[in-house]
């Protein structure tokens, strides 16, 4: 247990060094940026070392290394200039979340006492079937660049089916941490790289507590607002079963809640736009289900467009389309010249397409519906929304018979309402109270603003479910983690400003109850006695987050958007 805890503690501090470098850095330079902007471009200073990792070390291990040991000594320099630790009253709780939540998912994942290593123990551990070798593959990638290069990674998995963030990453925390191997054995091998992984997937608690931010609320409700998301199911699925999608979510979530801010204040807009874009793409970098929820970045990103000058207009454009050539073009050439066609997802999910094809991806869609019969695609369109909606996988069964931890958890893995747990009925409860106020005529912008948000959501997962191109295809895991993380946080924010003592004395733990009874059960080590170094890490992990929310500060860390108090649905011409 010691080793695996080092081996997500250590990169975690790791990439919790970068980020507050950013937004130390960033906040001294610029003192108009809200705290939220600032920990965004924390952020996305992470995600550029981590691009900068993956090339530096596709061109040499060895000069990947040393880039990755002066991007900390940069970045513990910029914490000292910008004397990043006067900002303790807001780092102390979200670091003791963060690492609360992180505690109490290493411990129930490892309830048991099995001695298998970390990557092939996710495969069966997580739920109550084997998952395939998607969580090794950044792992994967990063052997690749060290060993001959062959044309497949992994089974029939090319280098380029999947984006390198989390590869850079890796080779970011192999870099600084390797050479102190000698001190554990979790800063070595797989342990290193299953524990860097999960440290990735945990950055998402910097994105959702901007987004509360963002929205106005106060430190003490952004804290408890992580240990909801934290609590629910999808999350501990995604935390332990290290394929990117949380990754990949925590940027997009970040540009929303850049977008959100902008929309809700007069300056920095067109630096909000440009950091929007940058973070878009490194979720994109991380993983390809990031673009199901563009289209809520480009409707806040209209919004902001709409009201400035078109002078202002023309630097958004150019700054994003520099972005663009910075963070992503790159990769295209990769893909075209390294280890091509590199558009296998494209033509599996959109083309139905699973099979590495020689057409290109237009090619390949074009068949595909021209072989589809109308009735066929609008069947196969009703089929797909039926079941992102609808938990399918419960119908006709009576989940608290023998195996109901089972089915549970294949609803958690498979259908977005069970993904988010109580999450669910918070989005309902937000959404009829929204309505009822605007039939009322009653203005409540923190209301609006949730159902808003949950809205957008709704209909990204909508147009997800219209695009695929195989039937019963809307699932958790094709989607993206970005609008469960939001459809949980953003309804809780709200009750617990509404209400504090329901959401955090009754909400919060009877969510945090039902993942541990749920995902305590394992099929395949039912007979595995259970570890006390386990369960004492789980009691532990919750009592820091107790202490956390407990501890942090009422009052707002006033961003931006919180100073000017507009809605999200204020525009303004200037």
């Amino acid at each position: 247990m010691l080793a695996i805890l080092t081996a997500v503690m250590a990169p975690a501090a790791l990439f919790g060094v970068f980020v507050l470098a950013g937004a130390a850095f960033a906040k001294s330079l610029h003192p108009r940026i809200g705290t939220d902007g600032a920990a965004m471009i924390g952020l996305a200073w992470l995600g550029g070392a981590g691009l900068v990792a993956f090339w530096t070390s596709f061109i040499d291990l060895r000069l990947g290394s040393v880039v990755g040991v002066l991007g900390m000594i940069v970045s513990l320099g910029a914490i000292a200039w910008s004397r990043g630790w006067r900002r303790w009253r807001v780092v102390v709780p979200v670091g003791l979340v963060s690492i609360g939540s992180v505690l109490a998912t290493i411990g129930l994942f490892r309830l048991w006492m099995v001695e298998r290593a970390p990557f092939e123990l996710a495969m069966t551990r997580t739920v109550a079937w084997v998952l395939p070798v998607d969580n090794v593959l950044p792992s994967n990638l990063a052997d690749w660049l060290a060993g001959d290069r062959p044309r497949f990674l992994s089974g029939d998995w090319l280098p380029s089916d999947r984006p390198p963030l989390q590869t850079g990453l890796l080779l970011l925390a192999r870099g600084v941490l390797a050479p102190l191997a000698a001190v554990s054995r979790g800063l070595e091998g797989t342990d290193l790289a299953y524990g860097t992984s999960v440290a990735a997937q945990a950055v998402w608690v910097v994105s959702v507590v901007a987004l509360v931010w963002a929205l106005g609320h106060t430190t003490r409700i952004a804290v408890a607002t992580v240990a909801f998301v934290a609590a629910v199911p999808t999350t501990y699925i995604n935390m332990v079963y290290t394929w990117p999608k949380l990754l990949a979510g925590a940027f997009i979530v970040g540009a929303i809640a850049v977008l959100v801010a902008a929309v809700r204040r007069a300056e920095l807009q067109v630096t909000s736009v440009i950091l929007a874009a940058v973070l878009s793409l490194l979720a994109i970098m991380s993983h390809g289900g990031a673009v199901f929820v563009l289209p809520a970045v480009l409707t806040l990103a209209a919004i902001v467009f709409a009201r400035r000058s078109w002078a202002e207009r023309a630097r958004m454009a150019a700054g994003a389309l520099a972005a663009f050539a910075l963070v992503y073009a790159p990769w295209i050439v990769f893909q075209r010249m390294v280890a091509p066609p590199g558009d296998r997802l494209l033509k599996w999910h959109l083309a139905g397409v699973v099979d590495v094809d020689d057409r290109s991806f237009l090619r390949a869609l074009a068949d595909q519906y021209a072989a589809s019969s109308w009735m066929e695609l609008l069947q196969v369109r009703a089929t797909n929304l039926a079941t992102a909606l609808w938990p399918q996988s419960l119908e006709g069964s009576d989940v608290w018979r023998d195996g109901w931890q089972d089915r549970a958890q294949h609803a958690a893995f498979f259908n977005t309402a069970a993904a988010i747990g109580l999450g669910a009925a918070l989005v309902g409860a937000v959404l009829v109270m929204a309505l009822i106020s605007r039939i009322r005529r009653r203005r409540d912008d923190q209301l609006r603003d949730a159902a808003g948000l949950s809205l957008l959501m709704l209909a990204c997962i909508v147009l997800w479910s219209l695009v695929l191109f195989q039937s019963e295809a809307a699932t958790v895991h094709q989607g993206s983690q970005a609008w469960l993380m939001i459809l949980s946080a953003v309804p809780f924010a709200w009750v617990a400003f509404r209400r504090w003592r329901l959401a955090t004395w009754i909400i919060l733990p009877a969510q945090a109850l039902w993942t541990i009874v749920v995902f305590a059960d394992s099929a395949f080590y039912a007979d595995a006695p259970m570890s006390p170094a386990a369960v004492l890490t789980l009691c532990v992990g919750l009592a820091v987050v107790a202490a956390a929310i407990i501890t942090s500060p009422g009052r707002s860390v006033r961003s931006a958007a919180a100073r000017s108090g507009r809605p999200i649905g204020y525009t303004r011409s200037t």
